[in-house]
């Protein structure tokens, strides 16, 4: 659905490109295997209601992950191996970040790999998250995680302490992440389109700090899980015990 069905008004032109974009995107992500939909008709309304200043940000971070996929070098992925290590270390690349080696060392090849900065803005996210995700890519752009997501307070304690020691270079090295297994369930249904919301089993994984290309500064962290989905909609109102 184009921002002209929405609405019966002119779209401006940032707008038109970042819903583009978002195609382009969505079509690169079903390439790799993953069911993925560029927007959503309640993200549309969502999109036309944000500032003008909002909206270039979201253009140009979309931009930034059209722009990492393109120059990544088409590489035989080795057996065992991440197969989007390469797209975070283009990432890291663009951003001239540095990672210790000791993340790759203890990374699984089915781990989701989030890329964020120093401000908690998430720079990129290795496309296997849409494995575990219903959202079109527009549904996680213009809303809040907590607009998105339900999980334990206490393992949104802990992920917070776990970015304030990373931030403060209290945590050097890659660390696991500490909170039990938990389910996560997705909360923000657009009841125009047939649309179900999944609850995920997750299961921590390991942060590590990154630092300014060749310096000490730390200017961001990278932060993995592994997911499985249990059910959809109120499916996981059944489930007990984990």
């Amino acid at each position: 659905m184009s921002l002209n069905a929405v609405f019966d008004v002119s779209i401006s032109a940032v707008e038109s490109a970042i819903v583009t974009d978002l195609e382009i995107l969505a079509g690169i992500i079903r390439k790799h295997g993953y069911k993925c939909r560029a927007h959503s008709p309640k993200a549309l309304v969502q999109l036309h209601t944000l500032p003008t200043e909002k909206k270039q940000l979201l253009a140009k971070q979309i931009k930034n992950i059209l722009y990492i996929v393109s120059y990544t070098p088409e590489v035989e992925v080795p057996v065992g191996e991440h197969s989007e290590r390469c797209y975070v270390e283009q990432a890291l690349k663009m951003y001239e970040l540095d990672v210790e080696d000791d993340f790759w060392k203890k990374l699984t090849k089915d781990d989701v790999i989030e890329v964020y900065s120093t401000e908690n803005i998430q720079l990129f996210r290795t496309f296997n998250f849409f494995k575990i995700s219903s959202y079109s890519l527009l549904d996680l752009l213009t809303n809040e995680w907590f607009q998105l997501w339900e999980r334990p307070s206490f393992v949104m304690d802990t992920i917070v302490e776990a970015v304030e020691e990373l931030v403060e270079g209290r945590l050097k090295t890659t660390t696991p992440v500490k909170f039990a297994r938990h389910i996560v369930k997705e909360i923000y249904n657009d009841q125009s389109i047939d649309f179900s919301t999944s609850s995920v089993l997750v299961e921590p994984g390991v942060m590590c700090p990154l630092y300014a290309k060749g310096t000490e500064e730390i200017k961001g962290f990278l932060f993995t899980l592994r997911g499985t989905v249990v059910g959809y909609d109120n499916d996981s109102n059944k489930i007990a015990v984990i």
